[in-house]
């Protein structure tokens, strides 16, 4: 159900369910899923109320199996999310708690390739911090989070290293990482790769054309 994208009887059947770790962190993946829907439909209260849910949810899952890999992976993805609700400052606090469950996901399951990718986006986004970010996050580290768009291009390579072609949207940042780094050929390259991989629901289609208007532009 969560796979063909119906999220309310997903939710319904998972509260349904023996609350398990393995159910408490799917009821955030799909609460995760239905923010992001209220968020792109402009309804950013209810987007933070279903963020700070599955929060909860996932929270549990972790302090009932530390072991499992998705609960990190889940966790780290809740808490990114609520923390941009919460302000630049939260979001830099929270910012390593986000990149230690990340890594505890990928080496709790090295053959997990969303949870290198995830590990991508984080060095990702420290890559590329505007000034006032950096400055803020100065003003509360001594050591401020670090990264470069060759630690992130190193991440999402292990991602597609352990599953080829896995997700769209993984090419598509292994090529905006080529091109940050001024290689417009392997930058072209990994575009029309990521232009290859099946379009299955609206984030790869989203993914496909942000593909098509960077290739277009090289």
């Amino acid at each position: 159900m969560y796979e063909s994208q119906e999220y309310e009887g997903a939710a319904e059947l998972l509260g349904a369910s023996e609350q398990s770790a393995e159910v408490l962190w799917r009821r955030c993946r799909v609460l995760v899923s239905q923010a992001d829907t209220a968020k792109e439909a402009g309804q950013l209260k209810q987007a933070e109320a279903l963020l700070r849910e599955g929060l909860g949810y996932v929270s549990a899952a972790l302090d009932a199996a530390p072991t499992n890999f998705a609960t990190h992976k889940w966790y780290a993805v809740a808490v990114s999310k609520v923390s941009t609700y919460d302000g630049t400052k939260a979001t830099i606090e929270k910012s390593f708690v986000v990149k230690e469950h990340f890594t505890q996901a990928a080496e709790l399951n090295p053959h997990d390739a969303t949870s290198r990718h995830l590990l991508g986006l984080w060095y990702w986004e420290v890559a590329g911090l505007s000034w006032t970010m950096r400055k803020v996050a100065a003003a509360i580290f001594a050591s401020p989070p670090t990264g470069s768009y060759e630690d992130a291009l190193s991440q999402f390579m292990q991602a597609e290293a352990i599953e080829a072609g896995f997700y769209l949207r993984n090419r598509l940042m292994i090529a905006k990482c080529h091109r940050e780094l001024r290689d417009k050929g392997a930058a072209r390259k990994w575009l029309n790769s990521a232009l290859d991989v099946p379009i299955k629901n609206s984030d790869d289609r989203t993914a496909a054309e942000e593909a098509t208007t960077l290739l277009n532009a090289l």
